[in-house]
């Protein structure tokens, strides 16, 4: 079973690099140690007004309070923010030691618990073997093959999925209706970790056990290259792709917290 704050604290190492691989242009800075503990901002000047947690890429992201954070080092990361004109972002706070510690600096801070949707973050039972059942046929491709999948996926295509498409330790699948693509997933590996993200599936190929496959196939490639954990984050309110990744033997480990500030 794997340790939630372990976990955490391999996804909070590779947030920004997966940040960077999906395109969206977010500026970062990291920080390790007192007084902001382990911890990284995002800005992403393109979101700026966007009131979505889900959408908006402006970001403090804490790991607990271990290794020091203060209400100085949070007032200082928030200052960051303002200093760019910044109104409008979030705090994500994934499992460290401390947490109750950072909680209260973050309500002290005049932040409240995103109330909409959770973030759950999930992990694949080792012993799990998801199916392959449909009747789409299902590959691997470069980014060549990405790219000219983009015009027939039209708006079901992530932009992640073509921005990464092609970088290093990134692994890219296209589910396909004779030779139409009709759905789209990437897989990225790293320190052990295989990340499961970027699926879509173009309305008219839904229900055709698009994403079971596509999970199967970037399950399979992640144990072929040894990793050590699969991994994938949800929302709560995309109840059917919850549904199929614990069809397909994933549980949830962890939730990311999310805060934003409150408006009077």
């Amino acid at each position: 079973m794997i340790d939630p704050i372990d976990l955490a604290r391999a996804m909070q190492r590779l947030g920004p690099w997966l940040d960077d691989a999906s395109g969206l242009g977010s500026e970062h800075r990291l920080f390790d140690g007192a007084p902001f503990a382990s911890a990284w901002v995002s800005i992403n000047r393109a979101t700026r007004e966007g009131r979505n947690p889900s959408t908006n890429h402006n970001r403090i992201h804490l790991c607990g309070a271990g290794a020091g954070l203060t209400g100085e080092g949070l007032d200082a990361l928030l200052a960051m923010m303002q200093d760019e004109g910044i109104d409008t972002f979030f705090i994500r706070l994934t499992p460290g030691p401390g947490m109750d510690h950072a909680r209260a600096l973050i309500r002290a801070a005049g932040f409240e618990r995103h109330p909409w949707t959770r973030y759950p973050v999930l992990a694949l039972a080792e012993a799990a073997r998801p199916a392959m059942a449909t009747d789409l046929t299902v590959r691997s491709v470069d980014r060549a093959g990405a790219l000219a999948a983009r015009e027939a996926m039209g708006t079901a295509m992530w932009p992640g999925f073509l921005a990464s498409a092609g970088a290093p330790g990134f692994h890219h699948f296209l589910a396909f209706d004779g030779e139409r693509p009709v759905a789209h997933a990437a897989m990225a590996l790293r320190e052990g970790i295989a990340y499961l993200g970027w699926m879509s599936t173009a309305e008219a190929a839904r229900r055709r056990g698009a994403q079971q496959a596509l999970i199967a196939a970037r399950v399979a490639l992640a144990r072929d290259l040894g990793a050590d954990h699969i991994v994938t984050e949800a929302l709560t309110i995309l109840a059917s792709s919850r549904a199929n990744l614990e069809r397909a033997g994933f549980h949830e480990v962890y939730e990311r917290e999310t805060y934003g500030r409150m408006r009077s």
